[in-house]
């Protein structure tokens, strides 16, 4: 099993690793906090008045803005770790689900950046709202967890295709518009005093990036680009690039070669044309649902996203 993890984490796709690495910290976690309870060690602390076992602190943020300068991992951090069972649980069933939709729609490497982006808007609304509202003054407290990353994933794939059809048990199909809805009414729902209002605040972060990150991209606009760019930056630090070949240019096949200026506008007319294709078939997904496109047409979609 350990080797089909490992394989997996080396060969899947973006959403898997995701999810691999959820589920790597969750069991960490929990087996240190076993053998804390059989041992009978104290490993546990009392961070922001909440018991925490020390692990955990060390990888959740906090309502104190000092706290996490001095921990700036947190930031990332907070949104791989889970402590209870059904809050991973739920999480990643949701996150597999709606993801595996937003991948196959717009393509592997923006779900990276989503879950990122979304679980750092939903930091940011949860430190605003403990650091200004009245309600959570004099208060300090931790948050963990992926609901703001995967927030922001619902809610994009939702704005992005409103009508997309999901089935539900003993409810038959429903547009995603309508689940997405209802997720953000239950967060609303929860301000009124629940126990957990700042994590609500925080899915309501995480669903407002996701939404301006979809209407951003029905524009033709990316705001993602420039973590492309760094991840790209990054990723060049550690892999070796390849030793620059010498080719010798050959004369003669030079003269029957397609001239370079009609080889480009011919590219170009096939993106325009796949483009085109692409927005047809994303249209014909909101009017009638995903289930209503043909197997080429599925095809197409798929093999565009890979791109």
């Amino acid at each position: 099993m350990f080797d089909q993890l490992k394989y997996q984490f080396k060969n899947g796709n973006t959403l898997i690793k995701l999810l691999i690495i959820n589920a790597g910290i969750f069991i960490a976690i929990n087996v240190i906090g076993i053998i804390a309870f059989l041992g009978g060690f104290d490993w546990y602390t009392a961070g922001g008045g909440v018991k925490q076992l020390f692990l955990v602190e060390y990888l959740s943020a906090n309502s104190d803005v000092l706290l996490n300068l001095k921990r700036p991992w947190t930031f990332i951090t907070y949104m791989f770790t889970h402590e209870d069972q059904w809050h991973i649980l739920v999480n990643m069933l949701i996150f597999y689900y709606i993801g595996s939709i937003f991948m196959d729609l717009l393509g592997e490497k923006r779900v990276l950046p989503l879950y990122i982006m979304g679980g750092l808007s939903g930091l940011l609304l949860y430190l605003i709202a403990f650091n200004l509202l009245p309600v959570f003054q004099g208060g300090r407290s931790p948050i963990i967890g992926a609901s703001a990353s995967v927030m922001a994933v619902m809610l994009a794939t939702a704005t992005y295709v409103p009508n997309y059809p999901i089935r539900l048990m003993l409810i038959g199909q429903i547009p995603l518009k309508y689940i997405a809805g209802f997720y953000v009414l239950v967060d609303l729902l929860a301000l009124r005093g629940s126990a957990n209002m700042g994590g609500h605040i925080a899915h309501l972060g995480g669903a407002i990036f996701g939404f301006v990150y979809a209407k951003q991209l029905t524009q033709g606009k990316d705001i993602a680009k420039y973590f492309y760019l760094f991840i790209n930056l990054v990723r060049g630090l550690f892999v070796r690039q390849p030793k620059v070949k010498v080719v010798h240019r050959n004369k003669k096949a030079d003269k029957t070669r397609t001239p370079k200026s009609q080889t480009t506008n011919k590219t170009t007319t096939n993106s325009a044309d796949k483009q085109a294709r692409i927005d047809a078939i994303l249209d014909k997904i909101s009017k009638s649902g995903y289930e209503n496109l043909t197997p080429e047409e599925k095809d197409f979609l798929f093999n565009a996203s890979k791109e």
